[in-house]
């Protein structure tokens, strides 16, 4: 799974990503000594994933507090972007902590996607399940094939 954020509705993208950042802005504790500016640009850069997702794969809004999509099965999904390959293992370490933590809610199921900043090509990296212990990887894909 691959695409370009320039085929996404922008004003699709900067209400839902404005949205969460208005919240995250609350927050000093969210906002990890990030201007707003950053924030948002932030926001932007991790939400064009999850409207590729909602725009054209038929996943759903999960519209509670910090959750991202719902999967064509109902599946409650987290997704994260990174730049690249090297900041995976950081994500998944991260993951499995809030997993972890029943309060959270955190979903079972993770996409990571690696998304270029500047040419705003983005592709699936790898789909993880929680096994009650620690995200394992279920699919990968390799430089953005199918």
């Amino acid at each position: 799974m691959k695409f370009n954020a320039s085929i996404i509705d922008k004003d699709f993208l900067k209400a839902r990503a404005f949205a969460e950042a208005k919240e995250i802005l609350k927050s000093e504790s969210k906002t990890r000594g990030r201007t707003k500016l950053q924030v948002k640009m932030d926001c932007l850069y991790g939400h064009a994933a999850e409207c590729y997702l909602l725009q054209y794969e038929n996943f759903k809004n999960d519209s509670r507090e910090y959750k991202d999509v719902f999967d064509r099965t109902g599946k409650a999904v987290e997704v994260k972007v990174t730049a690249h390959a090297g900041n995976i293992p950081y994500i998944l370490d991260k993951a499995n902590k809030y997993a972890s933590e029943r309060w959270r809610n955190f979903s079972r199921k993770l996409y990571i996607f690696i998304g270029d900043k500047v040419t705003l090509d983005y592709y699936l990296y790898g789909i993880y399940c929680y096994n009650g212990i620690n995200f394992i990887l279920q699919k990968r894909n390799h430089h953005g094939t199918n």
